[in-house]
């Protein structure tokens, strides 16, 4: 979710914030009560909050992309040495290979983006 920030050109924070409200109450209008309370939890301040901290950090492309990534390559390999030694392949190694990647990937996002400020 992109912040809108106040240039020249763009309303102010309190007109953003009253369009906002109203926009939102005028499509709960047409919605019946379910739709009502699930929008209201989903839109509310500290949810988009959390949302965009998700996008920024856990949730970012590049990270799952990367834990992927490794993933498939962990398997190959695991896989095939698995069929010249004639191991017994365990089921679970694709998750280790995935949560491990993903930790590489975000730790090397913490450490680049430390240092491109």
């Amino acid at each position: 979710m992109t912040k809108l920030t106040s240039t020249k050109n763009s309303p102010s924070k309190t007109l953003f914030d009253q369009s906002y409200k109203k926009t939102l109450s005028s499509v709960r209008n047409h919605h019946k009560t379910g739709k009502n309370v699930f929008s209201s939890l989903i839109h509310a301040k500290g949810m988009d909050n959390f949302h965009e901290f998700l996008d920024i950090t856990l949730l970012h492309p590049k990270l799952i992309l990367s834990a992927a990534t490794f993933c498939l390559v962990g398997e190959i390999v695991s896989v095939s040495m698995a069929e010249i030694f004639g191991y017994r392949y365990n089921n679970l190694l694709f998750v280790y290979f995935f949560v491990f990647g993903y930790a590489l990937s975000l730790l090397y996002l913490a450490i680049t983006s430390k240092y491109r400020r």
